[in-house]
């Protein structure tokens, strides 16, 4: 890879660090999914943010160890239910 540019593998270290949530997040308090992708072009690792509704308030792109990650905004969310159990 490219200088300046996260591994995937890498890039899923983080994802789990509540500093990374809390900056890509930006104050958004609704439901979410936060996870790890590539680009189109499948050259770059990539945050996908999950949420209803984008507000506009999200980074483009946060930074870490040196390196720019390109946050991608998908809307139309639905927070996951617990299934019913009969018993």
């Amino acid at each position: 890879m490219s200088e300046g540019v996260m591994e995937v593998e890498a890039l899923g270290r983080l994802v789990v660090q509540p500093d990374v949530h809390q900056e890509v997040l930006a104050g958004y308090t609704g439901p979410y999914s936060l996870g790890v992708g590539k680009s189109a072009g499948g050259r770059q690792a990539v945050l996908i943010l999950q949420v209803e509704k984008d507000a506009g308030r999200f980074p483009k792109h946060i930074e870490r160890d040196g390196e720019t990650v390109p946050v991608v905004v998908k809307t139309g969310y639905v927070e996951p239910q617990a299934l019913a159990v009969a018993r």
